[in-house]
Protein backbone atom coordinates (compact mmCIF):
# COMPACT_ATOMS: atom_id res chain seq x y z
CA UNK A 1 0.00 0.00 0.00
CA UNK A 2 2.65 2.04 0.80
CA UNK A 3 4.24 1.70 -2.09
CA UNK A 4 1.46 2.65 -3.91
CA UNK A 5 1.42 5.46 -2.41
CA UNK A 6 5.33 6.37 -3.36
CA UNK A 7 4.39 6.00 -6.77
CA UNK A 8 1.55 7.91 -6.65
CA UNK A 9 3.78 10.60 -5.19
CA UNK A 10 6.67 10.21 -7.89
CA UNK A 11 3.83 10.71 -11.01
CA UNK A 12 2.20 13.58 -9.29
CA UNK A 13 5.79 15.35 -8.93
CA UNK A 14 6.95 14.51 -12.32
CA UNK A 15 3.44 16.14 -13.39
CA UNK A 16 4.40 19.27 -11.52
CA UNK A 17 8.09 19.52 -13.09
CA UNK A 18 6.67 19.03 -16.57
CA UNK A 19 4.18 21.46 -16.30
CA UNK A 20 6.03 23.69 -14.02
CA UNK A 21 5.90 26.68 -15.55
CA UNK A 22 2.12 27.05 -15.98
CA UNK A 23 1.69 25.84 -12.47
CA UNK A 24 4.02 28.83 -11.51
CA UNK A 25 1.77 31.06 -13.34
CA UNK A 26 -1.39 30.18 -12.29
CA UNK A 27 0.17 30.42 -8.51
CA UNK A 28 1.40 33.63 -9.34
CA UNK A 29 -2.13 34.74 -10.27
CA UNK A 30 -3.52 33.40 -6.86
CA UNK A 31 -0.44 35.29 -4.92
CA UNK A 32 -1.58 38.71 -6.35
CA UNK A 33 -5.64 37.87 -6.15
CA UNK A 34 -4.69 36.62 -2.50
CA UNK A 35 -2.48 39.93 -1.57
CA UNK A 36 -5.07 42.22 -3.19
CA UNK A 37 -7.82 40.73 -0.78
CA UNK A 38 -6.12 40.62 2.55
CA UNK A 39 -4.82 44.31 1.85
CA UNK A 40 -7.95 45.54 0.85
CA UNK A 41 -9.48 44.15 3.96
CA UNK A 42 -7.24 45.10 6.04
CA UNK A 43 -9.35 45.02 9.78
CA UNK A 44 -9.64 41.50 9.25
CA UNK A 45 -6.02 40.47 7.83
CA UNK A 46 -4.82 38.01 10.24
CA UNK A 47 -8.13 35.88 10.64
CA UNK A 48 -8.46 36.31 6.19
CA UNK A 49 -4.94 34.73 5.66
CA UNK A 50 -5.96 31.54 7.46
CA UNK A 51 -9.15 31.34 5.09
CA UNK A 52 -7.48 32.08 2.45
CA UNK A 53 -4.88 29.56 2.90
CA UNK A 54 -7.95 26.76 3.65
CA UNK A 55 -9.81 27.97 0.23
CA UNK A 56 -6.92 26.94 -1.96
CA UNK A 57 -5.83 24.26 -0.16
CA UNK A 58 -9.28 22.36 -0.25
CA UNK A 59 -9.69 24.41 -3.72
CA UNK A 60 -8.86 20.96 -5.97
CA UNK A 61 -11.28 19.20 -3.06
CA UNK A 62 -13.93 20.20 -5.36
CA UNK A 63 -13.04 18.63 -8.65
CA UNK A 64 -10.40 15.70 -7.85
CA UNK A 65 -12.49 13.00 -7.52
CA UNK A 66 -14.38 13.96 -10.43
CA UNK A 67 -11.18 14.21 -12.52
CA UNK A 68 -10.18 11.13 -11.20
CA UNK A 69 -13.23 9.04 -12.35
CA UNK A 70 -13.70 10.94 -16.04
CA UNK A 71 -10.20 9.91 -16.07
CA UNK A 72 -10.53 6.47 -15.60
CA UNK A 73 -13.75 6.52 -17.70
CA UNK A 74 -11.91 8.06 -20.74
CA UNK A 75 -8.94 5.02 -20.45
CA UNK A 76 -11.46 2.68 -20.28
CA UNK A 77 -10.09 1.32 -16.99
CA UNK A 78 -12.87 2.29 -14.65
CA UNK A 79 -14.73 -1.31 -15.25
CA UNK A 80 -11.18 -2.94 -14.17
CA UNK A 81 -11.19 -0.71 -10.92
CA UNK A 82 -15.01 -1.93 -10.23
CA UNK A 83 -14.37 -5.21 -11.17
CA UNK A 84 -11.32 -6.25 -8.78
CA UNK A 85 -10.77 -6.87 -5.25
CA UNK A 86 -9.79 -3.33 -4.63
CA UNK A 87 -11.84 -0.83 -3.52
CA UNK A 88 -12.84 2.50 -5.64
CA UNK A 89 -12.76 4.18 -2.40
CA UNK A 90 -9.46 3.03 -1.81
CA UNK A 91 -7.88 4.60 -5.01
CA UNK A 92 -9.68 7.87 -5.13
CA UNK A 93 -8.31 8.34 -1.36
CA UNK A 94 -4.90 7.72 -2.11
CA UNK A 95 -4.92 9.92 -4.89
CA UNK A 96 -6.69 12.70 -2.99
CA UNK A 97 -4.34 12.33 -0.40
CA UNK A 98 -1.23 13.25 -2.46
CA UNK A 99 -3.13 15.82 -4.01
CA UNK A 100 -4.06 17.50 -0.34
CA UNK A 101 -0.42 17.13 0.65
CA UNK A 102 1.14 18.55 -2.56
CA UNK A 103 -1.45 21.71 -2.46
CA UNK A 104 -0.85 22.21 1.30
CA UNK A 105 3.13 22.43 0.00
CA UNK A 106 2.17 24.81 -2.40
CA UNK A 107 0.27 26.94 0.06
CA UNK A 108 2.77 26.93 2.32
CA UNK A 109 5.44 28.38 0.03
CA UNK A 110 2.39 31.19 -1.77
CA UNK A 111 1.71 31.84 1.84
CA UNK A 112 4.81 32.07 3.24
CA UNK A 113 5.52 34.83 0.53
CA UNK A 114 2.21 36.65 1.13
CA UNK A 115 3.18 37.49 4.80
CA UNK A 116 6.90 38.52 3.96
CA UNK A 117 5.90 40.91 1.08
CA UNK A 118 3.23 42.54 3.39
CA UNK A 119 5.02 42.45 5.96
CA UNK A 120 1.93 40.42 8.30
CA UNK A 121 2.73 39.62 11.81
CA UNK A 122 0.55 37.34 12.96
CA UNK A 123 1.68 36.80 16.72
CA UNK A 124 0.15 33.91 16.68
CA UNK A 125 0.81 31.43 20.11
CA UNK A 126 2.09 27.76 19.06
CA UNK A 127 -1.01 26.68 20.75
CA UNK A 128 -3.37 28.53 19.09
CA UNK A 129 -1.75 28.31 15.26
CA UNK A 130 -2.11 24.16 16.26
CA UNK A 131 -5.77 24.27 17.17
CA UNK A 132 -6.73 26.61 13.93
CA UNK A 133 -4.88 24.00 11.59
CA UNK A 134 -6.63 21.24 13.04
CA UNK A 135 -9.83 23.14 11.84
CA UNK A 136 -8.35 23.95 8.12
CA UNK A 137 -7.74 20.27 8.09
CA UNK A 138 -10.96 19.19 9.08
CA UNK A 139 -12.88 21.75 6.31
CA UNK A 140 -10.34 20.91 3.90
CA UNK A 141 -11.59 16.87 4.54
CA UNK A 142 -15.28 18.18 4.01
CA UNK A 143 -14.39 19.90 0.85
CA UNK A 144 -13.18 16.62 -0.41
CA UNK A 145 -16.07 14.90 0.66
CA UNK A 146 -18.40 17.74 -1.01
CA UNK A 147 -16.24 17.11 -4.12
CA UNK A 148 -16.93 13.52 -3.84
CA UNK A 149 -20.32 13.44 -4.04
CA UNK A 150 -20.28 15.68 -6.98
CA UNK A 151 -17.71 13.39 -8.68
CA UNK A 152 -19.63 10.29 -8.25
CA UNK A 153 -21.97 12.06 -10.75
CA UNK A 154 -18.97 11.35 -13.37
CA UNK A 155 -20.08 7.61 -13.62
CA UNK A 156 -23.29 8.81 -15.30
CA UNK A 157 -22.72 12.03 -16.58
CA UNK A 158 -19.89 13.67 -18.65
CA UNK A 159 -17.56 16.31 -17.71
CA UNK A 160 -19.49 17.15 -14.13
CA UNK A 161 -16.20 18.50 -13.53
CA UNK A 162 -16.99 21.55 -15.68
CA UNK A 163 -19.56 22.27 -12.32
CA UNK A 164 -16.70 22.71 -9.75
CA UNK A 165 -15.57 25.34 -11.70
CA UNK A 166 -18.53 27.97 -11.33
CA UNK A 167 -18.44 26.90 -7.44
CA UNK A 168 -14.78 28.13 -6.73
CA UNK A 169 -15.31 31.56 -6.72
CA UNK A 170 -19.01 31.12 -5.59
CA UNK A 171 -17.26 29.55 -2.28
CA UNK A 172 -14.29 32.10 -2.15
CA UNK A 173 -16.99 35.26 -2.08
CA UNK A 174 -20.13 34.39 -0.71
CA UNK A 175 -19.52 31.40 1.95
CA UNK A 176 -18.87 33.56 4.41
CA UNK A 177 -14.90 34.06 3.85
CA UNK A 178 -16.23 37.61 2.30
CA UNK A 179 -19.61 37.84 2.63
CA UNK A 180 -21.92 35.34 3.94
CA UNK A 181 -24.94 34.22 1.75
CA UNK A 182 -27.24 32.20 3.83
CA UNK A 183 -27.65 28.98 1.29
CA UNK A 184 -23.61 29.00 0.68
CA UNK A 185 -22.83 29.68 4.54
CA UNK A 186 -25.04 26.47 5.19
CA UNK A 187 -23.86 24.01 2.21
CA UNK A 188 -19.97 25.01 2.92
CA UNK A 189 -17.91 25.16 6.21
CA UNK A 190 -16.12 28.36 5.76
CA UNK A 191 -18.52 30.99 7.85
CA UNK A 192 -17.89 28.17 11.34
CA UNK A 193 -14.53 27.97 10.41
CA UNK A 194 -13.95 31.68 10.06
CA UNK A 195 -16.17 32.00 13.78
CA UNK A 196 -13.62 29.24 15.25
CA UNK A 197 -10.35 31.08 14.05
CA UNK A 198 -11.72 34.54 15.46
CA UNK A 199 -12.72 33.66 18.97
CA UNK A 200 -9.19 31.18 19.16
CA UNK A 201 -7.51 34.37 18.04
CA UNK A 202 -9.61 36.99 20.16
CA UNK A 203 -10.34 34.76 23.11
CA UNK A 204 -8.48 31.62 23.18
CA UNK A 205 -11.56 30.09 23.01
CA UNK A 206 -13.21 26.87 21.05
CA UNK A 207 -16.33 27.20 20.59
CA UNK A 208 -18.09 23.56 21.32
CA UNK A 209 -21.50 24.48 19.02
CA UNK A 210 -19.57 25.13 16.13
CA UNK A 211 -17.20 22.12 17.09
CA UNK A 212 -20.35 20.48 16.62
CA UNK A 213 -21.47 21.62 13.71
CA UNK A 214 -18.02 21.12 12.03
CA UNK A 215 -18.45 17.33 12.99
CA UNK A 216 -22.15 16.84 11.92
CA UNK A 217 -20.99 18.43 8.74
CA UNK A 218 -18.26 15.84 7.97
CA UNK A 219 -20.12 12.63 9.59
CA UNK A 220 -23.42 13.95 7.14
CA UNK A 221 -21.32 14.62 3.77
CA UNK A 222 -19.12 11.55 4.41
CA UNK A 223 -22.77 9.71 4.56
CA UNK A 224 -24.12 11.71 1.38
CA UNK A 225 -20.56 10.58 -0.64
CA UNK A 226 -21.19 7.20 -0.05
CA UNK A 227 -24.65 7.06 -0.73
CA UNK A 228 -24.30 9.11 -3.55
CA UNK A 229 -21.48 6.55 -5.03
CA UNK A 230 -24.26 3.22 -4.42
CA UNK A 231 -26.78 5.61 -5.71
CA UNK A 232 -25.10 6.15 -9.38
CA UNK A 233 -22.93 2.66 -9.38
CA UNK A 234 -26.12 1.06 -9.56
CA UNK A 235 -27.67 3.09 -12.12
CA UNK A 236 -24.74 3.01 -13.74
CA UNK A 237 -25.14 -0.94 -14.09
CA UNK A 238 -29.10 -0.81 -14.55
CA UNK A 239 -28.66 1.19 -17.42
CA UNK A 240 -25.67 -1.16 -18.69
CA UNK A 241 -23.32 1.96 -19.08
CA UNK A 242 -21.00 -0.16 -17.09
CA UNK A 243 -19.22 -2.03 -20.15
CA UNK A 244 -18.61 1.34 -21.67
CA UNK A 245 -16.18 2.60 -18.94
Amino acid sequence: MLHNYYIELRRSILEFKNFKINIIFANLGYVILFMGLIDFFDNERKSLFFLLFTWYWSLHGLDSTAFILEDEIEYRTLFNILSSKVSIFSIIAMRNLIQIFMDFIKGCIIFIIIAIVLNMSLNVSLSQFFLIFIFISTTTIIMYLIGGIIGSFALVYKRISSLSGVLYYVILFFSGIFYEVKVFSVLFPFTVLNNIIISILNNNKIPMALVVIICLQSIGYLSLMFLSFKINCRRLYREGKILHV
